[in-house]
């Protein structure tokens, strides 16, 4: 499944994912932060519940990480062609711009 994140929702999201130690230090508005980690939330127990790997991506279209639920985490390589694997799944969370099944 793919979410196209609004733009903000994905500098932050991107921020929260990323390794403590390699993150830049965004500075956030703290309801954007709160509404970010909600939308994670619903995301990882979306792909856990239907065993789907999630695609997200940035305002522009730029992928950010799969959240896979195999390894109950986010992972940076876009390398698996999850179209073929999982079609026809979809699912609508808050605070994402486009949410559709992958064709």
């Amino acid at each position: 499944m793919r979410l196209d994140l609004f733009e903000g929702y994905d500098a932050v999201i991107n921020e929260s994912i990323t390794p403590p130690p390699q993150r830049t230090g965004l500075d956030s508005d703290a309801q954007l932060v709160s509404q970010s980690n909600r939308l994670l939330q619903q995301v990882t127990l979306l792909s856990t519940q239907s065993q789907v790997p999630v695609e997200l991506y940035d305002a522009e279209g730029q992928f950010l990480a799969r959240y896979r639920p195999d390894l109950d985490g986010f992972v940076r390589q876009l390398s698996v062609n999850i179209r073929t694997l999982y079609p026809g799944t979809t699912s609508c969370i808050a605070g994402v711009k486009n949410c559709r099944a992958m064709p």
